[in-house]
Order: C-alpha cells, then sequence, then structure tokens
C-alpha cells in the first residue's frame, strides 16, 4: 500500500480489502433494497416519455439536460416497462460508482502515493454523503464520473505534457456538463486553472484554444439537437432562467452537518491535510478545486445533499494523504484510522439495511397491472407512475408557492387546472396529491378509492 508496508504487511493489506470489500456488499444491499427516491421515479419516466417521441421542455416540463435520458431510454426499451426496470438501473448506476472509486484511486495515485490511493476509496466509500446519491438513479452520479475523469486527464497532461491528454480532459469536462448542468462549477475551476497556468507560461496559447475547442465540439451535437428540434427557447426558459425562479431556499449546512456527524475523520483529516500536506503543485491544485467545489455549494438556492458529489473524491483524497503521512508508519494507529473512519459509517449503512422498496414496487406494478401503455395517470409527484402518459405539462413539482409550475409562472402566464385534465383526459387512475376538492364534479362521479392503496383512485367503469 506505499511507502513502507505496501507489499511486506500482509495483515494491513487484508484489513484493506476486508474493509472495502464488505463497505461496497453493504452498498450493494443498500441500492437494491433502499426506497426509490422521488427524483429516481421522475428521472426513469422522462426517460420514458422521451422513447415514447415526447420533447423535454417542449411536451412535458423538465429542469435539467436532457441527454442523460436518450441514454436511459434505450436501456429502457430492452429492459421493459416494469418494476425490475428500475433494479437494473440501480445495478448499473452501481458500476458506475465503482468506476469513479476506480478513478478516485488512479487520481490520488498520481497526485499523492500508493498508500494514499487506497485509503482515499476506502473513506470515500464510507461517506454517507456521497454512497446514498451515488447508488440513486440520477444524472448527478456521471457526472461526477466524467468530472473525475477531466480531473485525472488533465493532472496526467500536467505531468507529461502531451495535447492528447488535454483534450480527453475536456470532452470528459463537456460529457459532464451534458449529463447535468451543475458541471458548471467544475467547467469555471478548471477554466480558471488553466488561465492562471497561462499566464504563469505553464500553459500555452495553442493547447489553452485546444481544450476551449475540443470542449465545443463535443457540445456541437447536443446544440444541434436543440436547434433542429426546436427546443433551444425552451431548453434556457427551463434549464437555466427557471431554476432561478425557485422560491425555496436553504444553505449548505444541513449538509454539511450531516457530513460531519456520519463522517467526522473524513472532515478532521481533510482540513488537516489541506493545511499542512497540500505542499506541490498538483496538491495544491487538488486542494484549490475541492475548496472550490464546495464553496460551490453556498452559489445554490438549494444545495442538497447531491451537489456535495463532485467535491467529496477530492475531500476523501486529501483526507487520505492526511492519514497516510501522519500514520504510514506507524501501522497499529493506521489500523485504528482506518476502523474508526470506516466501521460507524458502515454501522449507519448496516441500519438502513432495514428500509425496503418491497411497498413501493408493488405500487408500481399495481399501477402497470391495471392500466394500459395507452392510459393515462395522474401521479403529481413522481411516486408511482413510470410508464404511464400524464395528464399535464407539468407533471409534478406542483407544490404552491415552492414547485417548478409556482416558479413558471413567476415568468410566464399558465393555467394549470387538475381538474380540467382530469375531464378532460379521464385518466384511469389517480391520487389525491395537490388535489384540494375530491369532491369535484369531475372527480366524485368517475372515480373511486382503490381497496389497495388509499391516496389512490380508479376510474369506475374500469373496476
Amino acid at each position: 500500500m506505499g511507502k513502507n508496508i505496501t507489499c511486506r504487511d500482509i495483515n494491513l493489506t487484508r484489513l484493506y480489502w476486508f474493509l472495502l470489500i464488505g463497505l461496497l456488499v453493504v452498498i450493494l444491499i443498500n441500492s437494491l433494497k433502499r426506497d426509490f427516491n422521488h427524483d429516481e421515479i421522475g428521472h426513469v419516466h422522462i426517460a420514458w416519455k422521451i422513447l415514447q417521441g415526447e420533447r423535454a421542455c417542449v411536451d412535458f416540463f423538465h429542469h435539467s439536460h436532457s441527454f442523460p435520458y436518450y441514454l436511459l431510454a434505450p436501456l429502457i426499451a430492452v429492459l421493459g416497462e416494469n418494476s425490475i426496470t428500475l433494479i437494473a438501473l440501480r445495478i448499473m448506476i452501481f458500476l458506475v460508482l465503482l468506476l469513479m472509486l476506480l478513478v478516485t484511486y488512479h487520481l490520488s495515485l498520481k497526485v499523492f502515493s500508493r498508500g494514499t490511493a487506497f485509503i482515499s476509496v476506502l473513506l470515500l466509500s464510507s461517506a454517507q454523503i456521497f454512497v446514498n446519491r451515488a447508488i440513486e438513479i440520477r444524472p448527478d452520479v456521471p457526472q461526477t464520473l466524467f468530472g473525475l475523469l477531466s480531473l485525472l486527464f488533465l493532472f496526467i497532461y500536467f505531468e507529461k505534457r502531451s495535447l492528447k491528454w488535454l483534450l480527453l480532459s475536456s470532452v470528459s469536462l463537456a460529457i459532464a456538463f451534458l449529463f447535468l448542468q451543475k458541471a458548471i462549477f467544475l467547467i469555471a475551476l478548471i477554466g480558471c486553472l488553466l488561465l492562471l497556468n497561462v499566464y504563469k507560461k505553464h500553459l500555452s496559447y495553442r493547447d489553452f484554444l485546444s481544450y476551449i475547442f475540443a470542449f465545443l465540439l463535443t457540445l456541437a451535437p447536443y446544440c444541434v439537437y436543440l436547434v433542429c428540434s426546436g427546443s433551444l427557447s425552451s431548453y434556457f426558459t427551463f434549464n437555466w432562467v427557471l431554476n432561478t425562479k425557485f422560491v425555496r431556499r436553504f444553505t449548505p449546512f444541513d449538509a454539511i452537518g450531516f457530513a460531519l456527524q456520519t463522517s467526522t475523520l473524513l472532515c478532521v483529516f481533510y482540513v488537516w491535510g489541506l493545511l499542512k500536506f497540500c505542499k506541490r503543485p498538483n496538491q495544491a491544485r487538488i486542494g484549490w478545486l475541492s475548496l472550490g467545489l464546495l464553496a460551490s455549494t453556498f452559489m445554490v438556492a438549494g444545495p442538497y445533499k447531491q451537489y456535495f458529489m463532485p467535491a467529496l473524491p477530492l475531500v476523501a483524497i486529501i483526507a487520505a494523504n492526511a492519514v497516510w503521512q501522519l500514520f504510514a508508519t506507524r501501522v497499529k494507529w493506521l489500523v485504528v484510522v482506518l476502523m474508526l473512519s470506516t466501521l460507524p459509517p458502515a454501522f449507519f449503512l448496516i441500519d438502513r439495511l432495514k428500509e425496503n422498496n418491497a411497498a413501493q414496487i408493488e405500487k408500481i406494478n399495481y399501477v402497470l397491472s391495471i392500466t394500459g401503455p395507452q392510459d393515462f395517470v395522474y401521479d403529481g409527484n413522481a411516486n408511482f407512475n413510470v410508464f404511464r402518459k400524464d395528464v399535464d405539462f407539468f407533471w409534478f413539482s406542483l407544490r404552491p408557492r415552492v414547485g417548478g409550475l409556482a416558479a413558471y409562472k413567476t415568468i410566464a402566464q399558465y393555467e394549470y387546472n387538475i381538474y380540467k385534465s382530469i375531464e378532460k383526459n379521464r385518466p384511469k387512475l389517480i391520487s389525491n396529491y395537490q388535489i384540494e376538492d375530491m369532491q369535484h364534479e369531475a372527480i366524485a362521479g368517475y372515480y373511486v378509492q382503490s381497496d389497495k392503496f388509499e391516496n389512490l383512485f380508479i376510474r369506475k367503469n374500469d373496476l
């Protein structure tokens, strides 16, 4: 694992692999058993809608890049319209998580040492603020992977000065942006880093312009699609303008507090590593980038835990280097630190194994069993409608004052009337989410409560 004890201390190596494999097994079981987040159901539903020929931001409400859903759509076509698809997608996301751990290892190895690289993977695997989101079906996961790849290729370039590595970094960064516009923060930080190197004459103008050209060339096909599909205007409206209009605002301190509570030693060693052990140029760059990504969470209105994902691998690398520098020659203390850093977070993950998605899957299967591909369903909260049509352009994010519908009404006129939508489309199944009057004439005479789920109502003539 590094300087003095890598190959000689077999017991330490065995301990490392025991802890890592144990963590990964617990993470995988969590991935298979845990409830599907509201966002996950929404992401899969969007991909299904695109598979049906609908256009994001034109035919249905959506406020992030549609690129990842064009990748998901063929998978849904192959896997089928069933709840097993959700489990299969969770497994695929778990494989992406494994790739992130692998890239973290190589980035740490490139900038620090082999001992640091091993420990960084262990610390990242035990960080709940990272893992809890990294096992979910969300574009943040591949966005983080390609952001990490961009940094790895960039640091290889700084070492070898070969243009191909710089171009690979640029292409990876552009792909990260295609997955999610949150990558704009990493783009800005890398841009500042490159400009600083140009100023110091460590990077030529040719290489800098090549980086920009490769980045734009990678984005070009998506831009052409937006123009040709007539989605360009709606893309800017929903992906950029609308996202500044959401009313709900909170600070990152809740997420930071969660990290301090569940990964205390990771946070402590990160600060120690920043202050004491980021000496060389690439090490200082990693430290600066980690701080920049953490600071970016203060620049958004709603910094949910997934906003911390791009920073966490860098945080784990710096913390791991501090552990290695302090305890590499003191094996007993290193063992204690590794145990204390990983076992408590592992117990949190094990405790979450009590959660079960069986009831949620039962509900999704129930909806699929009583509806057909051409039937409409009103969900309203991306809770159970994965593979059926919606009754309105705004199919979720309907909460008064804080949802996407409320935000959109601040920039454009839009009449949302759920009763008219139900009367027009006569969905086979509706929920009572954000419906104030279940006795309304469009509902009361046509729907009856399901005998299986109290918040679901079935069209009477389909009983």
